[in-house]
């Protein structure tokens, strides 16, 4: 099985933000950036479905050089391989531009699996993971609580509100995105920052 992750980087939830002089974006200098929260649950996701059987995990990343570490952190933690779409051309992306973006990178890798924060700290528009199902032409589910294997399919268990849950069965490939509080995400092991300092 193959898993693909997307792995967005975001400024810092402590970070205190500026406006840049376009208007458009962010003084970037002084303050830190770090994968979205909500795709460290898809990355923990991804890493549990690979502890219990054979998957190979993909994280798969838009952004400047700085979002390498993004991609490093995923390798530490357990994922196998990293994809790094790094172009001018990709900043200030809109949801609509990073998912057509994501998909010419994922559908060569033909993946059973996708999994995506529910959405991202920094705009919090939740678009870009359902539109790329639909670019990839797979099923999809969102605000997952719980995913399961099942025969050659999923069994997702998904949030809605007043504390309710929906459950959905999706055949593979498929693209989920995750809600926080799903799992546990782990931290990155030495023996894991060791080996991703190979990782140019």
């Amino acid at each position: 099985m193959k898993i693909v992750v997307c792995a967005k980087q975001v400024p810092d939830s402590d970070a205190q933000l500026k406006v840049d002089s376009g208007q458009k974006w962010i003084v970037e200098t002084g303050i830190n950036f770090e994968i979205n929260p909500y795709d460290r649950y898809a990355l923990e996701e991804a890493l549990k479905i690979k502890d219990a059987g054979d998957a190979e995990v993909l994280a798969v990343s838009i952004g400047p050089d700085r979002a390498g570490q993004a991609l490093k952190t995923c390798l530490a933690t357990g994922a196998d391989r990293a994809i790094h779409l790094k172009d001018e051309a990709f900043l200030g992306g809109d949801p609509w531009s990073n998912a057509t973006a994501l998909a010419a990178a994922i559908k060569p890798e033909s993946p059973d699996l996708i999994l995506c924060g529910l959405q991202s700290d920094d705009d919090t528009l939740a678009q870009t993971a359902v539109l790329l199902a639909e670019f990839l032409g797979v099923p999809h589910t969102t605000g997952a609580m719980k995913i399961e294997m099942k025969d050659a399919g999923l069994r997702v268990e998904r949030e809605l509100e007043g504390d309710r849950r929906e459950v959905v069965e999706l055949p593979l490939p498929a693209l989920v995105t995750v809600q926080t509080g799903i799992n546990e995400p782990r931290y990155a092991s030495i023996k894991g920052i060791m080996a991703c300092l190979l990782y140019t």
